[in-house]
């Protein structure tokens, strides 16, 4: 065959397979890709709050944390040390219990994942709620255990006690004093409570004004307000806490991080009695 039939030959063949696709082309169903988007984004919500939930395997990569870091050998700074290295080793300190308690992928994972607010704050709370039961269980291991240990995390545990002051009922100060397990394990679930009820404080607020601004915009077209539980709920948020008479947003977060460690500090010392 010449080099011209053959040319000729794969424009034909060519011109045949663009006829076919243009053909498959004319005969898809956008109604039916429309409703498969459309299912997808209605999907994407509880997609993005079910890998929250489980972002820490149920507890197992909790567990697996807590492993590592119960396997480190204790810092051979003794509790009398100079100032500075005192110092240096409490930063390390604080740093090591930030990562024990999964902190900061809890927070990552507010703003990678996002999703609906009533969904983010059950996944929140899922993923907390798995880490928080390993507290108590972790801060029992061998490196925590250490007395060089059980005072850097006191000094951290004291430290901690002045966020509370000014609490109204606080309920620390009606449980017995708490033993080093006890502290340790209050630090640990005060992290991991910040990350529970400072994204949810932001987030409520957040959405509140959102809607809030979308109110007065249907005010101005003439249209109705939106109703619902939904909306009665963001319009009660935003008066409590954006509106004129409302509390400031820096208040409300100092309440959230006082509670975050003032109950904690009681459940834990209250368990430790019960078990002594």
């Amino acid at each position: 065959m010449h080099t011209a039939d053959q040319k000729l030959l794969k424009l034909i063949l060519l011109a045949l397979h663009l006829s076919f696709l243009h053909r498959c082309w004319a005969d898809v169903d956008w109604r039916v890709l429309a409703w498969q988007a459309a299912t997808v984004a209605a999907f994407a919500d509880s997609i993005s709050a079910a890998l929250r939930f489980t972002s820490f395997r149920l507890g197992l990569g909790a567990a697996v944390v807590w492993r590592q870091v119960n396997a480190t050998p204790p810092p051979l700074t003794a509790v009398n040390a100079p100032g500075a290295a005192a110092l240096q080793a409490l930063a390390v300190h604080a740093v090591r219990l930030v990562f024990a308690s999964g902190l900061v992928p809890l927070l990552l994972g507010t703003l990678g994942l996002r999703t609906r607010p009533c969904l983010s704050v059950l996944a929140q709370a899922g993923a907390v709620g798995s880490n928080l039961l390993h507290a108590r269980p972790g801060c029992a291991g061998s490196f925590f255990s250490h007395p060089a240990i059980q005072a850097q995390t006191h000094t951290l545990y004291r430290a901690l006690s002045l966020v509370s002051i000014g609490l109204p009922l606080p309920l620390a100060p009606l449980s017995a004093p708490a033993d080093p397990l006890a502290e340790c394990a209050t630090v640990v679930s005060f992290l991991q409570l910040c990350a529970l009820l400072l994204p949810a404080l932001v987030e409520a607020a957040g959405t509140a004004r959102l809607l809030a601004a979308h109110q007065r915009q249907r005010g101005v077209a003439g249209l109705p307000p939106e109703h619902g539980a939904c909306a009665a709920a963001y319009a009660a948020i935003h008066d409590f806490c954006c509106g004129d008479a409302g509390l400031p947003l820096g208040v409300l977060a100092w309440a959230a991080v006082a509670v975050a460690r003032d109950w904690p500090a009681f459940l834990h010392a209250h368990a430790s009695n019960q078990v002594g």
